[in-house]
């Protein structure tokens, strides 16, 4: 937006002609028969779209670095849940035997349990 702005000041300043009675403003104004080269109709146009210029970089900046932290965010703990999911299957092979299938059942179940919790504690 700045650089939008300063680009508009520069082709004004480049193509103005002295003497056209006109003064440079960042935006161009409409509103019925308002003159806005005249003062202070000038001035307060002139202050309203620089303040506009200045908000609009402002807002920018500020939502580029909130997304950055929520997406810094999100990516850890979806990292924390591979590496935990990753952990969930240590030990565990495939089986026949009933006993050992209900000892491993109920070690998954323990596991997972932690994960849940571990995930539902983080913060946002």
């Amino acid at each position: 937006m700045d650089i939008c702005a300063s680009l508009v000041l520069v082709y004004f300043i480049l193509t103005h002609e002295p003497g056209e009675g006109t003064r440079p403003l960042l935006f161009p104004f409409w509103c019925f028969e308002t003159d806005f080269s005249k003062s202070p109709t000038y001035e307060i146009a002139f202050m309203f779209s620089n303040l506009t210029v200045f908000i609009n970089g402002f807002n920018y900046s500020f939502m580029l670095g909130t997304q950055i932290v929520w997406m810094r965010q999100i990516c850890c703990k979806a990292e924390i849940v591979i590496w935990q999911i990753e952990d969930l299957m240590d030990g565990i092979r495939p089986t026949n035997d009933g006993r050992e299938r209900e000892a491993f059942d109920s070690l998954i179940r323990q596991r997972m349990r932690e994960i849940v919790k571990h995930h539902n504690s983080m913060d946002m």
